[in-house]
């Protein structure tokens, strides 16, 4: 393919409607309020105002309808809690050597087999 076509734009096909034809399509569909052929009968904001208000009625409705009073159960309290465990650390004492080591005999498990 040549660099020059790859480059060029994708051919669009457009339908063009004649003021006649477009006259007869909005008498069979009537004025819409999109394209500016009719208006709103009421502002936007009290239709967005009104579906709100609907919407929390039925909300409201059926949370009062889902919910019964229920008893709350108290949770018990274990038996202890972490502050009443206490962990106390002591040093342990060394122990003094008391005979010195010769260098000929090893110490540990080896001592057995010799």
């Amino acid at each position: 393919m040549n660099e020059d076509s790859a480059a060029d734009p994708p051919v669009r096909l457009m339908n063009f409607v004649s003021e006649k034809q477009s006259e007869e399509a909005e008498k069979t569909r009537g004025g819409r309020v999109d394209d500016g052929t009719a208006q709103r009968d009421r502002p936007l904001f009290e239709i967005l105002k009104e579906n709100k208000d609907r919407q929390d009625a039925e909300f409201n409705e059926r949370l009062k309808h889902s919910t019964d009073p229920k008893p709350v159960a108290k949770k018990s309290q274990p038996a202890w809690t972490l502050s009443m465990i206490n962990i106390t650390v002591k040093p342990q004492v060394k122990k003094a050597k008391t005979e010195a080591t010769t260098g000929d005999k090893p110490q540990g498990c080896c001592s057995l087999l010799s």
